[in-house]
């Protein structure tokens, strides 16, 4: 039999009492599996975001992980292949202890 418990690992899950625009788990490869691009560098593309759109200080503290990033209604990333600006993120919704979505 299967249960859930609070063991959650809160950097692959994101909790949506919280709002999707809190999730800060450490996630870095798109649903294909393609590698994130940092969020504080330009290559192989350019950014276009301001800092503001995320809960870390600064983008070097978002690094390359796959955020919720303007408005989008997925989490998403720029990869690191030159030829796929971004693709979406496969961030599954947290389960609480009691087996219901958090």
């Amino acid at each position: 039999m299967f249960e859930l418990t609070d063991a959650v690992d809160p950097h692959r899950c994101y909790n949506a009492s919280l709002g999707y625009q809190k999730y800060m788990g450490h996630v870095n490869t798109t649903y294909s599996g393609k590698q994130c691009q940092r969020w504080d560098m330009d290559k192989p593309h350019i950014s276009d975001f301001t800092r503001s759109t995320f809960v870390e200080p600064d983008f070097a503290s978002v690094e390359n992980y796959c955020r919720k990033a303007d408005y989008a209604p997925f989490f998403w990333c720029y990869t690191m292949v030159v030829g796929v600006r971004w693709e979406p993120c496969d961030i599954w919704k947290c389960f609480g202890n009691n087996g219901i979505y958090a």
